[in-house]
C-alpha cells in the first residue's frame, strides 16, 4: 500500500506512516503523548508506544521500522513487524495518521478523551 490513502484494513509493511498536521507528539519522562490540537484528544503511550512513534516521520516503512526497532531490542524481525503493523493501524483507527481512514469502530467525542493507547509493539 504503500504512502496510498488507505483503511487501516489496508496497511501493509511498505506503509510509511506520519502523523496528520494536527497531532502533536509530547515527550512525558520515556513516555509520551500525542495530542489532536482540533478536538483536544490525548492519547498516552508507553515507553515502546512513544520510542515506535519517533519512526512514523514519513519517511520510514513499517517494515524498516520494525527492523531497526527489532535490532535495537534483539527481537524477531517478524513478531515486531507485526506489532508495528498492528499498531499503526491502531492508531490510524483513531485518525491519526496521514493517508490512513479511521475506523468507524473507533468512537470520537466532541470533548477532550484520556484514551490510552499503550498496547504499543513490544
Amino acid at each position: 500500500m504503500g504512502t496510498a490513502a488507505g483503511t487501516t484494513a489496508s496497511l501493509d509493511p511498505s506503509f510509511v506512516p506520519r502523523f496528520r498536521n494536527e497531532v502533536a507528539f509530547v515527550p512525558v519522562a520515556d513516555e509520551a503523548l500525542l495530542y489532536v490540537e482540533a478536538t483536544g484528544e490525548l492519547h498516552q503511550l508507553d515507553a515502546i508506544g512513544a520510542l515506535t512513534c519517533q519512526v512514523f516521520d514519513g519517511t520510514t516503512s513499517i517494515e524498516a521500522a520494525a527492523a531497526q526497532l527489532a535490532d535495537a531490542f534483539g527481537a524477531p524481525r517478524q513478531q515486531v513487524q507485526a506489532d508495528v503493523l498492528a499498531f499503526a493501524e491502531r492508531l490510524g483507527g483513531y485518525g491519526l495518521l496521514e493517508g490512513v481512514t479511521a475506523d468507524d469502530a473507533v468512537e470520537h467525542d466532541d470533548g477532550p478523551s484520556d484514551t490510552e493507547v499503550a498496547d504499543a509493539p513490544t
